[in-house]
């Protein structure tokens, strides 16, 4: 019942579009449609884009912890479920 999203990664001359967003997003919705309840997944707490569309997405920290050969990360949760929870933010 728990997904694991894995890394993705933007090119460096494409950054700034919003890629990353989209591309989250689709991930998200085919995780929904899998029938998934929950997806955890971790992001350098210094990687403010990722962690910017992760919480917009209603994603929650739940602990920052070293890993991987000692970098620190934050593990994040979401738990599809709670609808009543997840209130992206919007872009303008």
């Amino acid at each position: 019942n728990v997904a694991v999203m894995g890394p993705a990664a933007v090119h460096p001359e494409y950054r700034g579009n919003y890629f990353l967003n989209e591309m989250g997003k689709l991930h998200i919705q085919i995780i929904k449609e899998a029938g998934y309840g929950h997806i955890c997944c971790t992001v350098s707490p210094f990687n403010y884009p990722s962690l910017n569309f992760l919480m917009s997405q209603g994603f929650v920290i739940r602990r920052i912890k070293y890993k991987f050969n000692n970098l620190l990360r934050c593990i994040m949760h979401l738990n599809i479920f709670d609808e009543a929870k997840r209130t992206p933010i919007q872009y303008i």
